[in-house]
């Protein structure tokens, strides 16, 4: 008995892991190898203490199914999040921003590269204190955060998005 449950469980964890390796082979940049690997145990687990013989099926390919739905639930979370890092202009240095950004984040970026190649270009227009507000804000910190980050308080970052906004609007018809 306690050979046929060791194969069993040797079974399970070669199966976790060949499906494991296929989704590794699509999305390796995305996902970090042992981390993926532990979602398909953990994934093998849950179906091996879950499933039911009554229901009329085989326990291998309930086994794959389990394993394949949270791999790609896992997949889809990784690939929404994504850490981006911003350079923020400073007077003294370029400091990095860290923020974890969704896919839908990364798609307005088209957009917000547009506004900061405006704002780059038209410096004249915008100060130091402008460009770090908008890019902290851009990418979704809270008017306390960026307050924090350059030492003023959450009116005068309101005042210089609201400052930013009209001339960009104005620039831009909007």
């Amino acid at each position: 008995m306690k050979k046929k449950q060791k194969d069993l469980e040797s079974d399970i964890k070669s199966i976790a892991t060949s499906i494991a390796n296929v989704f590794y082979k699509s999305y390796k940049s995305y996902l970090n190898y042992d981390d993926l690997l532990h979602e398909a145990y953990e994934a093998a687990i849950a179906a091996k203490n879950t499933f039911d013989e009554t229901r009329g099926t085989s326990f291998e390919p309930y086994l794959k199914a389990c394993v394949r739905n949270k791999l790609i639930n896992y997949v889809k979370k990784k690939i929404k999040t994504r850490e981006m890092e911003v350079i923020l202009p400073d007077d003294n240095n370029d400091s990095v921003f860290r923020k974890e950004v969704t896919l839908e984040d990364m798609e307005n970026s088209i957009l917000v590269k547009d506004i900061e190649h405006f704002m780059m270009t038209h410096q004249d227009l915008f100060s130091n204190d402008d460009l770090t507000i908008f890019h902290m804000r851009a990418m979704g910190s809270s008017y306390k955060e960026i307050a924090e980050k350059i030492n003023k308080n959450t009116k005068y970052v309101d005042n210089s998005l609201r400052r930013i906004k009209k001339i960009i609007s104005e620039r831009f018809g909007i």
